[in-house]
């Protein structure tokens, strides 16, 4: 089996990084936003967590043959 690296490290930015980075966007949004509320930083961060799994989720769905390992030979 092979999978490129590109294929790899796309995927790997959009499981792992993009939640994170959309976490740190909605705690730092709605800290602004709120007046230093940790409860409603915290809200925002898992907000845009769910939102950043939400999108894998959709994205993979749309995608998902495109993002298979290539089967090269059977032993």
């Amino acid at each position: 089996m092979e999978l490129s690296t590109a294929k790899a490290l796309i995927a790997a930015f959009r499981v792992l990084i993009f939640p994170l980075l959309l976490f740190i966007a909605g705690f730092i949004i709605l800290g602004n936003i709120s007046g230093r509320s940790e409860g409603l930083q915290v809200a925002g961060g898992f907000t845009g967590l769910g939102a950043g799994f939400l999108f894998n989720l959709l994205f993979s769905k749309k995608y998902k043959l495109k993002e298979m390992p290539e089967i090269i030979r059977i032993l």
